[in-house]
């Protein structure tokens, strides 16, 4: 008997399947989960269990064996020139956050360049696999908008979903702020009180439209809005989108919080797993009540551009970002930056009662555009953002991707 057969016979061996071309190995559970290379194909990827020691792959092919359903916890650790799903090509990495990396893609059939969102390996044994099917029926819902990033297409590859967006050529707020040295800064102060009023007058508009599709973001921040070269600005990662769980009632009463750490962590409430960030957290979020939704959003708003107007974020939990307003002002931190109506925005806007802010983005983009106005000396002159009419075409293209999701098709009423 061969050492691989001896393997095999092993009480604690089982089986796993590489994602790409289903060569099926004898695992061994000797070793952390270990990124491995399928020696058929190349591809690379880990291999994940929900026990403390995830197995490490043997390079013993087995052929005979049906690899449909041995593939288990397996995902893919992408590199540049791999090719992802028979149609695209991985040109290179994007970014990572807590619970997702992006890629940028090539649509190889239409010659197009996408963006690919995936979970990452270690988050697939922490949440439920529902979290990431309703996130992507999310992306789904809204209509093209100029102040949303477009979702082409949603697959599922080995029961995981993968999003697919459009590439956008810019960059996003926390880069262009660079902690208060970035070219957001550049020109005068009245300059660039401008521009950053042009940024986030955008990004409530792209805000009052997913709310009116019943859409909550629940995790906006300067990582997630994006700027094109030409000053366009677009809500990026749609983050949570309401798909996530939130507390109950019962586990409301009590306001204990567990941070993991680090930016888009989940956060334990009172028991009760949320998933954000907590810089950016409303205290109705922070407090585990069970009534957020757009308030939140509302408030990580006034977060996000309060940073980027003071150029640093002067607040650790965002349910005390008030206060440390108050504070900063009274030490006379940078206040040029904030003409008095824009001062008066972010008061009211961080007010400590939710009936006390603004109640909709859509007065908070009218707001922003008045106090453009008195800072100009002119008008708000970039047109009102609409969503695009969805046509026959695109909601077939989309009713796809839900049933692919297990999700009914979209009413040719909405979006």
């Amino acid at each position: 008997m061969t050492q691989d057969d001896r393997l095999a016979a092993a009480p604690d061996a089982h089986h796993a399947a590489c994602p790409g071309c289903g060569t099926v190995y004898y695992l061994r559970p000797t070793d952390l989960g270990l990124r491995s290379v399928c020696r058929k194909c190349g591809l690379a990827f880990y291999l994940l269990s929900p026990s403390a020691n995830p197995p490490t792959i043997v390079l013993q092919e087995d052929p005979g064996e049906d690899a449909a359903h041995l593939v288990g916890h397996l995902w893919l650790d992408l590199r540049p020139g791999q090719i992802l799903d028979g149609d695209f090509l991985v040109l290179r990495p994007l970014g990572q956050g807590g619970l997702s990396q992006i890629f940028q893609v090539r649509d190889l059939r239409r010659d197009l360049d996408l963006a690919v969102k995936l979970p990452l390996a270690a988050i697939l044994d922490r949440l439920p696999r529902e979290v990431f099917l309703n996130e992507a029926a999310a992306w789904l819902k809204p209509a093209r908008h100029p102040n949303l990033v477009a979702c082409d297409q949603v697959r599922l590859y080995h029961g995981q979903p993968m999003i697919f967006m459009e590439y956008i050529q810019g960059q996003d707020l926390s880069r262009l702020a660079a902690g208060g040295r970035g070219v957001l800064y550049q020109g005068t102060l009245r300059t660039s009180c401008l521009n950053l009023l042009d940024i986030f007058i955008q990004v409530a508009r792209g805000l009052q439209y997913a709310h009116s599709l019943g859409l909550n973001h629940l995790d906006l921040k300067p990582r997630n809005v994006l700027v094109e070269n030409n000053g366009q600005a677009l809500i990026g990662d749609y983050g949570p989108l309401g798909g996530y769980p939130k507390p109950s009632p019962e586990t409301a009463e009590t306001h204990d919080m567990e941070v993991d750490g680090g930016e888009n962590q989940e956060t334990r409430i009172s028991g009760t797993r949320l998933l954000g960030t907590p810089q950016y957290f409303s205290p109705e979020v922070a407090a585990g009540r069970p009534d957020f939704g757009r308030a939140a959003d509302l408030w990580a708003l006034a977060l996000t551009a309060l940073e980027c107007f003071l150029g640093r974020r002067p607040w650790e939990v965002g349910s005390m970002a008030g206060l440390a307003l108050s504070q900063y002002l009274a030490e006379g931190g940078r206040p040029t930056y904030l003409p008095p109506g824009l001062k008066e925005y972010f008061r009211q806007a961080l007010a400590p009662q939710p009936g006390d802010r603004f109640q909709d983005a859509e007065s908070v983009a009218a707001r922003l555009a008045e106090i453009y106005e008195e800072v100009a000396g002119r008008p708000y002159s970039r047109p009102e953002a609409r969503a695009a009419e969805e046509t026959p075409e695109r909601l077939a293209e989309k009713n796809a991707s839900f049933r692919a999701l297990g999700r009914p098709d979209l009413s040719r009423t909405e979006g």
